[in-house]
């Protein structure tokens, strides 16, 4: 097992683990069956604009998990603000197709309705990550080898600190694992957006550590 920076033939495989565990943590087709739109908003920054930042988790030449980085998190909201228009555009093409009408009006009716009551606030100067690991390969102690190797590559280009966005529920091992790491709570709120998807309360959290 090595970790190692990203490189440009990563790019399929690292999209594929953003899909099968876009729901936090299993497969993110009951939630959203369209994988590549799926894909594009939630990796494509760091695997097209910030490959610097990005680290591969790699166990026999097989890569099993990434992390994705951004050092300066207002860099990646600018993107977003460009990336919005060409999502809604590939979304209106599923409604006009007939396809994942379901899906998309539920997603659509959240973000409308419950995005700023629902979503944590963070310090927009910090740097961001979020970490993906297969399910069968979680709890190994390889996420914790990913997450140092990001916090020394922070040091080494003086950020201030950096946050990460974690979902809180049952027995789900992520917030833990967060803590673990010396990452304190920044902010939390209740999320209804995984509702019909998994039983109990839901939260998401806000965690950060300062360097």
């Amino acid at each position: 097992m090595r970790v190692r920076m990203y490189t440009p033939k990563d790019r399929e495989r690292v999209r594929e683990i953003c899909c099968d565990t876009g729901l936090l943590g299993d497969p993110i087709d009951p939630f959203m069956p369209d994988r590549k739109l799926w894909a594009d908003a939630s990796s494509k920054y760091y695997t097209d604009k910030e490959p610097e930042s990005l680290f591969i988790l790699e166990d026999r030449n097989k890569i099993i998990g990434y992390l994705f980085g951004c050092l300066d998190s207002r860099k990646e909201m600018a993107y977003r603000i460009w990336l919005g228009p060409r999502i809604l555009l590939a979304v209106l093409s599923n409604l006009l197709r007939a396809r994942h009408i379901k899906e998309i009006r539920r997603l659509l009716k959240w973000t409308l309705t419950k995005y700023k009551i629902e979503m944590p606030g963070f310090p927009i100067s910090y740097a961001h990550l979020h970490i993906a690991l297969i399910r069968n390969k979680r709890a190994r102690g390889w996420g914790t080898k990913l997450m140092k190797t990001y916090f020394d590559y922070l040091r080494k280009n003086n950020v201030e600190g950096v946050f990460a966005q974690v979902f809180k529920h049952g027995n789900n091992l992520s917030y833990r694992f967060f803590k673990s790491l010396g990452m304190e709570d920044f902010e939390e709120r209740d999320n209804t957006l995984w509702k019909d998807f998994k039983h109990g309360d839901v939260k998401l959290v806000t965690v950060v550590k300062k360097f």
